[in-house]
């Protein structure tokens, strides 16, 4: 499971904490990076969790425009267009699913 932290008062690990693996960043910023984290925009965790896996975080890069945000409450069957986004993520989904052992 996943631990969240914030900046601020209350916090269950600082900033500096050696365990964080991904950090939000709602825009891009000139502060000391920690090489072993991932900078990614809030958008990464919605399209995360909206896609039920970790999304690759290149696209969500602090400073670049992020993929189109795909709504979890749209079937894009029934409305006759699938955006090459959604595609992209049922490749990782069905990629995610194969290499866990399970069927999608």
């Amino acid at each position: 499971g996943a631990r969240v932290g914030w900046d601020g008062e209350g916090s269950p690990f600082g900033e500096g904490d050696e365990g964080i693996t991904h950090q939000v960043v709602d825009r891009d910023f000139q502060k000391r990076r920690v090489l072993s984290r991932e900078y990614v925009q809030p958008q990464w965790l919605a399209d995360s969790a909206n896609a039920s896996l970790l999304l690759p975080v290149e696209g969500y890069a602090p400073g670049r425009p992020p993929p189109p945000h795909l709504s979890p409450f749209v079937n894009d069957e029934e409305e006759g267009y699938v955006p090459e986004q959604r595609r992209v993520i049922q490749d990782l989904q069905e990629q995610a699913h194969r290499h866990s052992g399970t069927v999608a």
